[in-house]
């Protein structure tokens, strides 16, 4: 590359995405950050607890991936992971631990990857992906039991029309449980058929009886 069409922006980027370890040991400390960093993970999946396997697999994968020429190793970060610590995450990708050592290929981003625990040789299993021999594969979502996780689940799957819905529920709750103005005393006498006396008769028990000539 011309030295002169270096910028500080491109120089940047390049210590970022080569600032790695020719072969990484991917754990919580780092997987995250180097998963989004654009380029695919290619993991060879490994009991950590067995020393001399562990060896082994990260030796093969050293002496793989120093044999590529810069073009074909900058397409993939390599690595290593503890199978036996990370059952559960690497679960979602076909991975148990009675087929270890094994390599998968991960795109974090797109949830896709590559997984076939008959190829024990990095060489073939990669030939295979650059070759599409095989499969891409694609991450899916656990289902989830309980009412509540059904919910929650068919709300993301509907997502942002169940948005919609729930706000006009909850606006019509709100419109329904809202106190009502009171109404005046007249309506409600108006209403139940009653009269509404004038302040000038007098409504004692003699109200509305005619005044006798002899009162006079």
């Amino acid at each position: 590359r011309d030295i002169a069409s270096i910028t500080t922006e491109s120089l940047g980027a390049w210590v970022q995405a080569n600032n790695f370890p020719l072969v990484i040991e991917f754990g919580s400390n780092n997987f995250g950050k180097i998963s989004k960093n654009g380029r695919p993970l290619a993991v060879s999946v490994v009991d950590f607890a067995n020393a001399e396997q562990k060896k082994a697999v990260k030796d093969h994968m050293l002496s793989y991936a120093g044999a590529l020429s810069p073009k074909d190793a900058d397409k993939y970060y390599f690595g290593i992971m503890d199978g036996g610590k990370w059952v559960k995450f690497l679960n979602q990708f076909n991975v148990l631990p009675e087929d270890n050592p094994q390599l998968i290929v991960l795109d974090m981003p797109s949830k896709t990857f590559y997984q076939n625990a008959t190829y024990k040789n990095i060489v073939d299993f990669m030939k295979g992906v650059e070759s599409g021999e095989l499969e891409l594969q694609k991450v899916s979502k656990p289902k989830k039991n309980g009412v509540l996780n059904q919910i929650e689940q068919l709300f993301m799957d509907n997502f942002p029309y169940s948005l919609l819905v729930v706000i006009a529920i909850v606006l019509g709750l709100v419109l329904f449980l809202a106190p009502r103005p009171e109404k005046p005393a007249f309506e409600i006498v108006a209403e139940q058929g009653e009269l509404i006396p004038d302040d000038d008769v007098d409504v004692g028990d003699n109200q509305g009886a005619p005044e006798s000539k002899k009162d006079k």
